[in-house]
């Protein structure tokens, strides 16, 4: 899809990441009954790809730059 490498593993993991944080957010919904509005669960996601771009995973941050 992309030429670039690193962009492309870069959207693979933003992908990754927002599914993972979709599920998760579904598992909270059905075992404890709670749940985020979809605003909450946006800030949520943005949150944690910020604690990935700090942890310095270089492949997410050339595809952000794009953003």
């Amino acid at each position: 899809m992309f030429q670039d490498d690193n962009i492309q593993r870069g959207f693979d993991s933003l992908l990754f990441l927002v599914g993972w944080m979709t599920w998760k957010e579904r598992n909270m919904w059905m075992f404890d009954g709670s749940s985020a509005s979809p605003a909450e669960l946006t800030q949520l996601i943005i949150d944690r790809t910020n604690v990935w771009l700090m942890a310095g995973f270089k492949q997410l941050k050339s595809l952000m730059v794009l953003l």
